[in-house]
């Protein structure tokens, strides 16, 4: 719990409750380590990628290190109260799908 309060801090992603959720398939630990070492692009860089394609509010943040490449999915309500799924490569910052109502 202890690393996913940190992550969270180093994310920007603290809130209030309910605001936004994390959740990573890979150790805090080494998402923290592969952004610092530059393997992927911080979170706050990516979220300003997507934010320009797909604006809303951040639901959801999913980290995905399943195989390569690390992968991003986030959960945005659009302005219309529209819910997409954003997939980004963590490594590029290329958004790479988008699901849901257009």
């Amino acid at each position: 719990m202890r690393l996913l309060i940190i992550f969270l801090t180093l994310t920007g992603l603290t809130g209030l409750p309910g605001e936004s959720t994390v959740r990573a398939d890979a150790d805090p630990e080494q998402i923290r380590a592969a952004t610092e070492s530059g393997q992927i692009r911080p979170l706050t860089e990516i979220l300003n990628i997507v934010s320009k394609e797909v604006p809303g509010k951040v639901l959801a943040v999913q980290v995905d290190n399943d195989g390569s490449p690390w992968l991003y999915r986030i959960k945005v309500r659009g302005q219309k109260g529209n819910v997409k799924l954003v997939t980004v490569n963590a490594e590029t910052g290329e958004i790479t799908d988008i699901k849901g109502q257009r």
